[in-house]
């Protein structure tokens, strides 16, 4: 490692201006551009996407970026809906395609003139009303008006029913009391939905006539957008935005200016910067996607192909909705990267940017998230303040006005000046041990949340007194019913009988062992289970705790274990005493007797445990670790927990267990 994190804060204090040069005209003109009719809200009507890619490559044979082929397009394909009509009359009158009123992405084609149903305040205070009028209606548009009911559960209520695919109905116009809110979509509902603005809400309307064109597209071919400008290193820097915007619903423009032209923008502007600059330590790719509004598409399609290793990249900088800035921004994913969040925070204070700084966790809310999802160090960042309102057709290239961005642009670019002399990000195997085959969890879904998370499962099968598996056949039978399965295979020991439970040559078919010390027999031969509160007593914690370590002593020094999970748990009438019950001298001895006997420690995600203390004095004595989920359902997350103590804690490689 290049230099000590404790030295970073004075690093960054003497840290001079760099003398980047932004370029706010630049970016406000390709916002502007990216928000023109001519776009189509690049989305999925008249190829909006596309005729965006094809400027955004344009943008970057300008700056003379370099490609990893032939072009700057990384081809791929996504399933969506194409509206290209969303016609409304009601009683006659052609409504406006000014974004006030909105035909959904959901709603399928359908031409036609068809009653409408008002469902008001006394028909919907009345129940047996209310579904006499909706039986006797199969073939009308219903008009939820909420006027005067002023009971917000009871209207959630009838229109939960109403919205059920068992009422028949042809279409639902609901009024909205915020702007009617578009999402690409890839299904059709039975019905149209329509979102129908306050301010035009009609005292009365007795008929919609409607011809709404809706097309779903299996294989919609659409593509990344990427080029980059070579480093003195083979480490990359990514630079992401999505470039994609909800398109049209039918003549309804959505300009997409703050979301996400602002950051689409502003990558390009970056690439402008540093393609006109001096060859930089690191490499820049400026990786433009679409898909975004439908999934992740593009971002979830890189990671699947990347045009370069992905160990290789040093930080994914993500930018989305970032015209703002007047009231600070938000830090996804600064807890999982504490390093380089203090420094960003550390910048920000001492040059003065100015900036309200909220840090936040790791979120699948925009395209750093499939890079984080397989390991890669990624961050994003999105304003706050005064903006158009995103996922509108409000959201104006007027309204962009970048009140912050010198500040927002000179910190990114200070930020990526300061890793040069960061220790380079800790590499290290992204396999979670403690996975159980329960609840919802079934063994198709676990391969698809591996495959989906990057991360390899170890699926462990519970095997002791009382559990399904309590003989050698049982365990055999589990190990030959997952004998093709791609994950690691690993016996959770249960109490403290197991070993004597199954024989040596069994144990040893497992690709590994683990146990805790959350079961055992009291000195009354009682059984205690620690996470069941009526089985614990506790008259002394710092009896209990004593009396808990030396269990956990002789089980990691005379059980045949691999791995020791749960290491730390605490029984929830002394939890919040963890870091007192925990002393220095409880931590050592368990440490001790885990390095003596080449044990295993967990770093368990879902209890959060051991310590942040506890690691480092683990590491500093040589123990080796392993990561653990201890699921019960499908709910397994991406080891949140584990990243950010490998982050705080320096854990390398050699610090990790790994399968024999």
């Amino acid at each position: 490692m290049k230099k000590n994190i404790f030295l970073l804060a004075a690093f960054i204090i003497i840290a001079g201006n760099f003398g980047f040069s932004q370029n706010l005209k630049y970016t406000k003109e390709v916002l502007e551009q990216l928000c023109s009719p001519e776009f189509f809200g690049r989305g999925y009507v008249n190829r909006g996407d596309s005729l965006a890619a094809d400027y955004i490559a344009s943008e970057m044979f300008k700056w003379q970026l370099k490609s990893f082929g032939d072009n700057y397009f990384q081809y791929h394909e996504l399933p969506v809906n194409s509206q290209s009509k969303a016609d409304v009359w009601f009683d006659g009158d052609k409504m406006a395609s000014d974004g006030h009123l909105l035909v959904e992405a959901s709603s399928p084609t359908l031409k036609g003139t068809f009653q409408i149903v008002t469902l008001d305040a006394p028909v919907l205070k009345n129940s047996r009303r209310f579904m006499g009028v909706v039986s006797d209606n199969p073939d009308a548009f219903f008009f939820l008006d909420s006027t005067g009911i002023n009971n917000k559960e009871l209207y959630d209520f009838a229109k939960g029913i109403l919205y059920s695919e068992k009422i028949s109905k042809k279409g639902i116009i609901e009024v909205v009391y915020r702007l009617p809110f578009g999402v690409p979509r890839a299904n059709f509902d039975s019905f149209v939905k329509i979102q129908l603005h306050e301010s035009i809400n009609p005292e009365s309307i007795k008929e919609i006539k409607i011809d709404n064109q809706n097309t779903f597209i299996p294989e919609y071919s659409t593509q990344n957008v990427i080029g980059y400008v070579s480093g003195k290193t083979d480490q990359w820097i990514i630079f992401t935005a999505h470039y994609d915007g909800m398109g049209m619903y039918g003549d309804v423009h959505f300009p997409g200016a703050n979301d996400n032209a602002s950051g689409t923008s502003m990558v390009l502007d970056l690439a402008r910067h540093f393609a006109r600059g001096k060859k930089p330590h690191y490499s820049y790719a400026f990786m433009l996607f679409p898909g975004e509004e439908r999934g992740l598409w593009g971002s979830r399609y890189y990671v699947d192909n990347p045009l370069f290793p992905m160990e290789k990249i040093r930080m994914v900088i993500n930018l989305d909705m970032v015209c703002s800035g007047d009231k600070g921004f938000t830090l996804f994913n600064a807890t999982t990267w504490p390093m380089e969040t203090t420094i960003i925070e550390t910048l920000n204070t001492n040059k003065n940017y100015g900036f309200d700084i909220r840090q936040r966790g790791p979120a699948a809310n925009s395209d750093h998230h499939p890079f984080h999802a397989k390991g890669v160090p990624a961050i994003f960042f999105i304003t706050a303040g005064k903006a158009g309102p995103g996922h509108t057709a409000f959201d104006y290239a007027k309204d962009a006005l970048f009140p912050k961005y010198d500040e927002l642009f000179s910190l990114i670019t200070d930020f990526i000046e300061i890793l040069n002399d960061t220790p380079d990000p800790v590499g290290y195997p992204l396999v979670d041990y403690h996975i159980h085959l329960k609840g919802d969890m079934t063994y198709e879904k676990a391969i698809e949340k591996s495959k989906a998370s990057g991360i390899k499962y170890g699926v462990a099968v519970n095997c002791g007194v009382g559990f399904p598996v309590n003989t050698d056949e049982g365990a055999l039978g589990f190990l030959k019913s997952m004998e093709d399965s791609p994950f690691y295979l690993g016996m959770q020991a249960e109490g403290r009988e197991w070993v004597s439970t199954f024989s040596k040559d069994v144990i040893d078919k497992f690709d590994y062992v683990f146990t805790d010390a959350m079961t055992y027999f009291d000195e009354d031969g009682e059984r205690v289970r620690l996470w069941m509160p009526e089985e614990v007593k506790i008259d002394d914690p710092q009896e209990f705790m004593d009396d808990l370590v030396e269990r956990i002593v002789e089980i990691i020094s005379t059980e045949p274990i691999d791995i020791y999970v749960n290491p730390t748990f605490l029984p929830a009438a002394i939890s919040d005493n963890y870091d007192e019950l925990w002393t220095e001298v409880r931590m050592d001895k368990v440490i001790k007797a885990a390095k003596k006997n080449k044990v295993a420690i967990e770093i368990n995600n879902r209890y959060r445990i051991p310590s942040e203390a506890f690691i480092k004095r683990g590491r500093d004595h040589g123990v080796k670790f392993a990561f653990g989920t201890n699921n019960t359902d499908s709910n397994t997350g991406d080891l949140d927990y584990c990243r950010e103590m490998i982050a705080k804690c320096l854990l390398i490689e050699k610090d990790m267990w790994v399968v024999k």
